[in-house]
């Protein structure tokens, strides 16, 4: 695991349900909020920024950089979390870091089991999953992409004599199918903190996003339902 005790991260996750931000020093957590509650992002977000950094005492123009989960998810919480995160970015000039939030996860799975693939899925309605598989150096095999689950799925060549470690919101959803015995479903829960790691190597990288053009990863169009109070009236 790659920790720069030099490095100071503010990282924020708001695209599933939860909300949660870490101040982090390297893989350290500083301070951190998390909220389980569901769709609680534009309530919550500005609060825990400004309560992690007053309990480590610490100013936002000594980050090394500003991190956010950058998608597929939410569109609500990405949307939000993007506008916090370029907005403390043009106040401090501090660096942003986008996080695809399936390398996010592949990232905590990697570190809680060993396997050939790590395979993170998000729950995308139905029986379809937002989705890409990586190695264990966490390098993409396959690029993120919606993919709607079935037997054919899982007999892959890519998966063909592969160890591999499934998790995620939409990890459940392969108990529908009877799944060889060379994959495993994790239980994981996922933070903000859990940001540091891949954020550290893009650091390293000197991978930096341009906050004029750097926006949320969707790969669906939002699913708007128009108010029917009015038509009942």
């Amino acid at each position: 695991m790659n920790n720069d005790p030099t490095s100071f991260l503010l990282c924020m996750d708001t695209a599933e349900n939860d909300c949660s931000v870490a101040l982090m020093c390297g893989t350290e957590v500083l301070a951190e909020r998390v909220t389980t509650e569901r769709y609680k992002h534009s309530e919550k977000l500005g609060h825990y920024v400004r309560e992690v950094m007053m309990e480590a005492n610490f100013d936002l123009a000594n980050l090394t950089a500003l991190v956010i989960t950058a998608g597929p998810g939410s569109y609500t919480g990405l949307r939000v979390g993007f506008a916090m995160i370029k907005s403390l970015s043009w106040v401090s000039k501090v660096p942003i870091i986008g996080v695809e939030t399936t390398e996010a996860i592949a990232y905590k799975v990697r570190n809680k089991s060993s396997a050939d693939l790590y395979l993170p899925m998000m729950d995308a309605r139905r029986l379809e999953v937002y989705t890409a598989t990586y190695d264990t150096k966490l390098e993409k095999k396959q690029e993120l992409r919606p993919v709607i689950l079935s037997k054919e799925f899982f007999k892959s060549d890519i998966f063909s004599g592969k160890s591999v470690a499934i998790a995620g919101s939409g990890a459940e959803k392969c108990t529908t199918f009877p799944l060889p015995d060379s994959f495993k479903l994790l239980e994981l829960n996922r933070t903000a903190a859990d940001l540091a790691e891949p954020a550290l190597r893009r650091i390293e990288q000197k991978k930096f996003e341009d906050p004029a053009y750097f926006e949320p990863i969707y790969l669906k169009e939002a699913r708007i339902t128009q108010s029917t109070k009015n038509i009942l009236a």
